[in-house]
């Protein structure tokens, strides 16, 4: 029975999308007649040809047409059923009263259970990833007779940002549900683009942004300079810099057509090579790099029109080669970069591991860019799905957010930020060439205005003006109104934002106290759990880095006294010789950056002279050393870890060290010392001094300060209560 058990269960798991997408393609079938103004829903005749059209939709007329000829029937067959049995019953035109539920595998395992005459345990519930994927707390009913969001709390999201997002937004919601100005009817599109990441992805992000910024400079400068060659004077617009990018990524090079791109044919007066969207933008509404690539401009209007290049047939096997070739290289190098950067076995300095996993972020944004480019390239058909990617954003808090309001509100949406860039400089909310003005959170309110009037009917108009388009750019697309533009525009003007801060970093966590032998949780005398509650930082004390403490010899002819105590750090002398994780080429530029660096002078002018005199290589410093001036036992010795002064000479004691007051009586080399990461607060003082005048001054607390503090404020006040 268990291998039968098991067969079935392999069955069901392994049919079940195929069923789904049935019930997907009659459900899309029942909207579209239902929205068909021509058809009365009262009546069972209907075109037939709207399921051919879904069928191409959501399959591909390739991937169906590749599909056994029973199999496509049988598909056309039940659908066909499906909707005919709908119209049977209808009695409103609202398609979603009659839409077929997904099918669930945990569903159809518990009906084959309950037919093989299993007994099912009350309250048993088989696993299924939507419902530990969102499992969140069921609606409120109030007094009131409204329909309140309930906690968004869920064991299936641990990140804290998050969760503050979400407690925010129900704080909102239900404000706006109680004052009456939404209701269950509400339509709600929702736009949240900003990924949830850890520190090290938000660091590689921004360095990302950053190095892209610096390049965006310097093809700036190039073009300028290389036009100037050519004859003519520029100034670079954003579109241009994209055009240099795409220039260097293809080796200067069309895909399509082989030819070479001069700079002359690609900015000068007459300019022979123009942009092109690799997926056409009326089917993929696709604006980003990833989509864009330098054609030949003759080819592209009259050869590559609105076809993606997998429909080129004759011309495909070469092209596809050719465009290749033009990102092998690039994504070997980023390849070599992610296995170069992996974490492997034995301990690692935190601060070097989080420079390796940084560069491996980096690295995978690249890798991910060109992947995306050559995928839009070779994909065969355009399918529902890749449209309805554009549409979604299906980062983190969207997921949660999304699942979260529909269960209040049935009419949630989703919109992506691109499609809403597009809509505000359609609607002349941001002009063509503009970019987005950051420097206040207004643009918040002008994308929220343009999200609430963005719906599928006003996307596909937009597709369509762009597929009439004779570049595919200089559209004039309706706006929601005649003033739309300038209605929003001064609106904005009067918006006040508002700031929310959780200050967290000195909360007390509460824990249950629990039997250090079992686990099990510890009962009073009434039975209920014992909870414990312990002094919190919730955030970060102090850096990873230890840092040890030494005092200053003082100069010739100098009194003893003036000794002074810095910290230092050991590290190893490879980092000497690395610029960003990378073997520096310079000795002069090595030499400068350590001259003062390496706190013992013996250790450093061995340092230097070797590189001066040619006795070492940089190379061979980094594998083996610094090698000193003498000989142990007949062998070479070389010096693998060195003293040097931190960038951030600051530090603080953290707390006593054990055994080392006989190695050691002086009282500076008792404790760790470690720099502080993080401040709570600046208290601000300002009063009027003995002379009338008035006065301020500042104080830069620290966390681990403000924790030190909290401590000691709660050990007073016991101290107060037990007197």
């Amino acid at each position: 029975m268990p291998k039968k058990l098991k067969k079935t269960v392999e069955t069901i798991t392994s049919t079940l999308k195929d069923k789904n997408n049935r019930i997907t393609l009659a459900n899309r079938c029942i909207e579209a007649i239902f929205k068909d103004e021509k058809h009365d829903f009262h009546s069972e005749e209907w075109d037939k040809s709207i399921v051919d059209d879904q069928i191409a939709d959501l399959f591909g007329k390739r991937k169906f047409a590749e599909k056994p000829l029973t199999e496509q029937k049988e598909i056309r067959d039940e659908v066909i059923e499906k909707i005919e049995d709908t119209l049977k019953i209808a009695v409103t035109k609202n398609p979603n009263d009659y839409k077929y539920k997904p099918l669930r595998s945990d569903e159809l395992i518990l009906e084959y259970l309950n037919q093989q005459g299993f007994e099912i345990k009350k309250n048993a519930k088989l696993y299924h990833p939507s419902e530990t994927e969102y499992n969140l707390e069921r609606p409120k009913e109030s007094d009131d007779g409204k329909t309140y969001l309930g906690s968004p709390r869920t064991p299936s999201v641990k990140n804290p940002v998050a969760m503050r997002a979400l407690f925010q937004l129900r704080k909102l919601v239900n404000y706006l549900i109680k004052t009456g100005e939404i209701d269950r009817e509400t339509r709600i599109h929702v736009e949240l683009a900003n990924e949830v990441n850890d520190k090290n992805w938000r660091k590689a992000i921004e360095d990302f942004q950053r190095d892209n910024e610096k390049k965006n400079a310097e093809y700036k400068a190039q073009i300028i300079k290389l036009c100037k060659e050519c004859g003519f004077e520029i100034e670079p617009t954003e579109s241009d810099i994209k055009k240099f990018r795409l220039w260097k990524e293809q080796n200067e090079m069309c895909p399509y057509t082989g030819k070479k791109i001069s700079i002359c044919d690609l900015f000068g007066p007459h300019p022979k090579f123009d942009f092109e969207h690799t997926i056409p933008r009326s089917l993929s509404y696709d604006d980003s790099l990833e989509n864009l690539t330098l054609c030949y401009s003759d080819f592209n209007r009259n050869v590559k029109k609105q076809h993606i290049p997998s429909e080129l047939t004759e011309e495909f096997a070469e092209i596809s080669r050719r465009f290749e070739r033009m990102y092998e290289d690039k994504i070997n190098e980023c390849l070599a970069i992610i296995e170069r950067s992996k974490i492997r076995g034995g301990y690692i300095d935190p601060e070097i591991k989080n420079k390796k996993i940084v560069e491996r972020h980096k690295a995978q944004l690249e890798l991910d860019y060109y992947k995306g480019k050559l995928r839009r390239f070779t994909t065969k058909e355009v399918t529902g799905g890749f449209k309805h990617s554009q549409l979604n954003d299906t980062r983190i808090i969207t997921k949660f957010a999304l699942q979260y309001l529909r269960s209040v509100f049935p009419h949630t949406f989703p919109v992506k930020g691109s499609m809403t860039d597009t809509f505000k400089r359609q609607w002349g909310l941001l002009d063509r060439a503009e970019s987005k003005d950051r420097s206040n959170y207004r643009h918040h309110v002008i994308d929220a205005l343009t999200i609430a009037c963005v719906d599928r009917r006003k996307f596909n108009l937009l597709s369509e003006a762009i597929r009439n388009s004779a570049d595919g750019t200089h559209l004039k697309f309706a706006k929601p109104w005649d003033s739309f533009d300038k209605d929003v525009l001064a609106a904005v003007q009067y918006i006040v934002p508002k700031h929310f801060v959780d200050d967290n970093s000195l909360r007390q966590t509460k824990k249950v106290l629990r039997d250090p032998r079992t686990g099990k949780p510890k009962l009073d005398k009434n039975g209920n759990k014992i909870y414990i509650k312990g002094n919190t930082a919730r955030g970060s004390l102090h850096k990873d880095t230890f840092y040890g403490c030494i005092m200053t010899p003082p100069e010739k002819g100098e009194n003893l006294e003036n000794k002074k105590p810095i910290f230092v750090q050991r590290v190893e002398v490879r980092t000497l010789v690395e610029e960003n994780n990378k073997l520096m080429k310079d000795i002069d530029k090595v030499i400068e950056k350590n001259a003062d660096k390496i706190v013992d002078k013996g250790i450093r002018n061995t340092f230097c002279n070797n590189l001066e005199s040619g006795k070492q290589t940089l190379v061979d410093i980094h594998e083996k050393g610094i090698l000193l001036p003498y000989k142990m036992k007949g062998k070479a010795v070389y010096v693998k870890r060195v003293r040097i002064i931190p960038r951030d000479p600051s530090a603080f004691k953290l707390k006593k060290q054990k055994d080392i007051s006989e190695k050691n009586p002086n009282d500076y080399k008792q404790y760790y010392y470690v720099a502080n990461d993080e401040n709570y607060l600046i208290a601000l003082y300002r009063g009027i001094d003995e002379n009338g005048k008035e006065k301020s001054i500042s104080q830069i607390i620290s966390l681990y300060g403000a924790i030190k503090l909290s401590i000691d404020k709660r050990k007073k006040m016991k101290s107060f209560r037990a007197n």
